[in-house]
């Protein structure tokens, strides 16, 4: 009896020793999954803090790009003058009134030199980029419909004095002082001999019932 006491004593102890163990490491196991949970959630804060300072980089990088000088550039550089038109009506309301008239006007002025530095650069034939604006658009649209010009914007049947006279007519509306040179470009003609023409046109008495039909034409 004694020794059936003593066995069960040590059974009970060796149980408990090992309930004490497993516990021991369940609770190991359990402190793991703690961990490791708490690592996954460092992990995706560090992710998402790194993803912030990443765009947040972009940002700056974006920032020190876009400035009120290369919005004008980016918007005059636009050939077609639709384009230019919407781009510069998003703007605008993110601007001041008087800011929103010097915009406007800024825009304008680069579009004027870039059109006057692409003129000795554009192939002849085909029309430079200063008569590629919605102004000049309208006014050699009203010298088609009258056609004194063909849809390609060249001479219908014109004389050398009439071309020069619609050459003239349409710069002196637009502001723009390369007048031989833009429409030499535009009609393949050499600037001097397109200028040496109105000379001759001034001195012609016909020439005045064009150029009165010119001005009824484009107003």
């Amino acid at each position: 009896m004694e020794f059936n006491k003593e066995k069960d004593e040590t059974l009970e102890n060796l149980t408990g020793k090992m309930a004490d163990y497993f516990g021991g490491v369940q609770r190991v196991l359990d402190d793991n999954k703690q961990l490791r949970q708490q690592v996954a959630t460092q992990n995706e804060r560090i992710a998402k803090l790194e993803e912030a300072l990443d765009q947040q980089k972009k940002d700056d990088e974006w920032s020190s790009r876009v400035t009120y000088e290369a919005v004008v550039e980016q918007i005059a550089a636009c050939e077609d003058a639709k384009e230019r038109d919407e781009a510069r009506k998003l703007i605008e309301p993110l601007l001041k009134h008087a800011q929103a008239k010097q915009f406007r006007k800024d825009i304008k002025k680069r579009v004027k030199e870039l059109n006057e530095e692409s003129i000795n650069d554009g192939e002849p034939g085909v029309a430079p980029a200063i008569l590629r604006t919605e102004e000049a658009e309208e006014l050699m649209g009203y010298l088609v419909e009258a056609e004194i010009l063909n849809d390609e914007w060249q001479p219908n049947r014109l004389s050398g004095s009439e071309r020069a006279l619609v050459a003239k007519s349409v710069c002196d509306r637009l502001d723009i002082k390369e007048v031989w040179q833009v429409f030499g470009q535009l009609w393949n003609e050499k600037p001097e001999t397109l200028r040496s023409y109105l000379n001759k046109a001034l001195d012609q008495k016909k020439s005045l019932n064009f150029q009165e039909r010119l001005k009824n034409i484009l107003g």
